[in-house]
This record gives C-alpha cells, sequence and structure tokens, in this order.
C-alpha cells in the first residue's frame, strides 16, 4: 500500500515494513513522523540543534528523517530509497554506509555543484538526475545499472558533456534527457552521432524555452538514424504548427509543452523527488 504524504514525498508499506521510501528534503522530516514524535519533541542532542531556536538549512531535517527512518523497524527492509539532494552528499553518504543500505538507493536527483563520482557510493543507482556542467565528475566511475539519466543544462560546453557520456560507463542506459540544451543543426546532429544514442530506446530533448528550429529540422533529416527510438520527447511551444505537421507520421514523438502533462509516469521512473519541483524550475 502506498501512503502519500505533503510535498515531493511518498512511502510505501508491506507487511507492516517500509519497502519503498521517497525523501526530498525538507519534506523528508514527514516521513520519520509517521513513526516517531514531531521534530520539536526531539532531543536536541540527538538532532545538534535545538529546533526551536535554531532555523537550519532544509536538508538537515532530510538527515534527521533518514537516520530516524533506518534506525526504526518499520524501515529495516527497505527495498529501494528515492533521494532528492538539494545540498552536498555529505552526512547522508555516512548515514547510509553506517546502516548498509547505499545499495538501496535507486534513484538520485542531485543539483550540488560539489560532485563526486557517484558509482563507487550507489552501485545499484536505476536513475540519476544531475546538471550538465558537473557531468564529468557525476560520472567518473561506472555506473552499472543505470537505465535512466536527466540532464538539466546551465552554462557548459555540449562537448564536454557528450565526452563525459562514455558507453562503457553506462552499460544498462537506456533513457537520456537533456533538458533545456540550446540545441541547433550542428549541435543536434552532434547529440545524434555520439555512440550512445544508438543503444537507447529514449531520447528526451525538451526545454522551458522554444527550442531552434535547426534541431527539428536535423531530426527530420537524420530520422533514419533514430528509428530504434521508442520515444523522442520534444517541446511543442513556440514550434510553428507547419513543422509540427512534418512529425505526425513518426510514431516515436511526443509534444510535450512547458509542464510535460501525460508524461508524469515516465518523469516519476526518472526523477527521485517525483513531481519535478524545483528540478526543473
Amino acid at each position: 500500500m502506498r501512503h502519500a504524504l505533503p510535498g515531493t514525498f511518498w512511502y510505501q508499506r508491506f507487511l507492516g515494513f517500509v519497502r519503498e521510501a521517497c525523501v526530498a528534503d525538507a519534506d523528508a522530516v514527514a516521513l520519520a513522523d509517521v513513526f516517531e514524535p514531531p521534530l520539536l519533541r526531539a532531543d536536541p542532542r540527538e538532532l545538534g540543534f535545538d529546533p526551536r531556536v535554531e532555523r537550519p538549512a532544509p536538508h538537515t531535517y532530510a538527515v534527521h528523517a533518514l537516520r530516524r527512518l533506518l534506525h526504526h523497524p518499520a524501515g529495516r527492509f527497505l527495498r529501494r530509497l528515492r533521494m532528492e539532494i538539494h545540498a552536498e552528499l555529505e552526512p547522508i553518504l555516512p548515514l547510509l554506509g553506517e546502516h548498509a543500505r547505499a545499495d538501496r538507493v535507486s534513484h538520485l536527483t542531485v543539483t550540488s555543484r560539489e560532485a563526486r563520482a557517484l558509482g563507487a557510493s550507489f552501485p545499484d543507482l536505476l536513475a540519476l538526475a544531475c546538471y550538465a556542467r558537473a557531468l564529468d565528475r557525476w560520472l567518473a566511475a561506472p555506473l552499472p545499472r543505470l537505465t535512466r539519466l536527466t540532464l538539466r543544462w546551465e552554462p557548459s560546453g555540449l562537448s564536454s558533456v557528450l565526452a563525459a557520456l562514455d558507453p562503457a560507463r553506462l552499460p544498462a542506459l537506456q533513457h537520456l534527457a537533456l533538458w533545456n540544451v540550446p540545441l541547433d543543426a550542428k549541435s543536434a546532429s552532434a547529440v545524434i552521432d555520439h555512440p550512445l544514442i544508438a543503444r537507447l530506446t529514449s531520447l528526451d530533448l525538451w526545454s522551458q524555452i522554444a527550442p531552434q528550429r535547426g534541431m527539428y529540422e536535423a531530426l527530420l533529416a537524420r530520422r533514419g538514424d533514430l528509428a530504434h527510438l521508442e520515444r523522442l520527447v520534444l517541446a511543442i511551444h513556440g514550434v510553428p504548427a507547419e513543422l509540427v505537421t512534418r512529425f505526425a507520421d513518426w510514431s516515436a514523438v511526443i509534444w510535450a509543452d512547458r509542464s510535460r502533462a501525460g508524461l508524469e509516469e515516465a518523469d516519476r521512473e526518472a526523477i527521485a523527488g517525483f513531481p519535478l519541483g524545483g528540478f526543473i524550475f
């Protein structure tokens, strides 16, 4: 049975035990409060601060919530842990290591620029969402089970991003999302030529702003090189109707507006803190 809690947060129980939980920063404290007294009644010595007189960073609450979950008998048989982290990975990594739960992290969204190789810390990671600029450091070690990778663009060279997408380190990758990447005809062709693309089943080129026409022209011209894709997500806002019509017989194409309405289930499989919230905006 799945229990929804306020914010980007839910958990699933089976025979009285938590089997899967989503921990997303400040909202994560709600999970621990399902099992324990509210945070304000917690011993300040346990927290390391007094919540009645101090206002700590939101991730402090998340760390405390995770600690209580891992200590609690209900979390003993935790099978999957989805984590959305808007701060540094410390001290979450030592906490997961202390309880031998790092291999339970299946979905991870990180917005920190202080990147580190994730492969050694999360060997069974299935889905990762992060910013493009630090990609070479996030992917410095192999992620053998990673099937979904979502990259949000920020000023960065496309060539460095493509170089970081080493197929040898991502042997199981099936879905790649390049959000808000300012692709034109030339850069779109560079993406299509990347050896990883030929192994994908899903490519997501959605953008909040209207992409350049050249990207769509390149996709149409190189359609044969993308025939293996089962899904190709494209932004529809700002695209001329006549250009949309030219994609009409391409069954893999899915048009998405700025809210990505209709893609909620696919996004939940790729983004830990779904609904997407701060990762998009």
